[in-house]
């Protein structure tokens, strides 16, 4: 996450992300987890924002019952908006590389069997 917030991305979390990240000197705006809202008109959630097309990219990993409830709600919206969804830290560490490379303009295509051999 630090690597999305060093790249200017803004980052939305929940309580629990938003407090650990936080406690890693990562900055992220609070939203409530799906199973929170209960109706209540101005709380706005992470399925909210990939609804209204304000989010470029999923990151869940969910962790716990409640959690894996919550999290295939975001990933359901991420995936009806045609939103990128990442579910693993390695993944999301490759996709950090990638923007990074991607911004820096040093893309390039190489196949796995190059990727393996180095």
């Amino acid at each position: 996450m630090k690597g999305l917030s060093e790249l200017d991305f803004n980052l939305y979390a929940t309580l629990g992300t938003h407090n650990y990240l936080a406690g890693h000197g990562i900055s992220t705006e609070l939203v409530a987890k799906h199973s929170e809202k209960d109706g209540n008109q101005g709380v706005v959630s992470a399925v909210d924002l990939i609804n209204q097309g304000k989010i470029a990219l999923v990151i869940n990993t969910p962790f716990g019952r409640g959690a894996a409830r919550d999290g295939r709600k975001i990933r359901t919206a991420a995936v009806a908006r045609g939103v990128s969804c990442i579910t693993t830290l390695p993944g999301l560490k490759a996709a950090v590389e990638g923007i990074r490379e991607l911004r820096r303009g040093k893309l390039m295509a190489r196949s796995i069997q190059d990727w393996h051999a180095s």
